[in-house]
């Protein structure tokens, strides 16, 4: 089916993250958005700790005709 439309999604930021610095060393916390078979990821925030800024936008392609597509962040 050919994409009848086009989603932008920004990530801003995340908030309170899990610390894992005791068990692995810096943190490098990245982005996966899924929607329907279509997955993206950011690149990962160097040493960005629990508060992370990403500022990452990216497109999905809409197919028309569907009601409900699984999504994930």
């Amino acid at each position: 089916m050919p994409p009848a439309g086009r989603l932008n999604v920004k990530v801003l930021c995340g908030r309170r993250l899990r610390d894992t610095t005791y068990i692995i060393g810096s943190q490098n916390p990245y982005v996966v958005l899924k929607l329907g078979q279509q997955v993206k990821r950011s690149d990962p925030h160097e040493d960005g700790g629990i508060n992370p800024v990403w500022n990452f936008d990216t497109p999905f392609s809409v197919s028309s005709g569907i009601m409900r597509t699984p999504y994930a962040v």
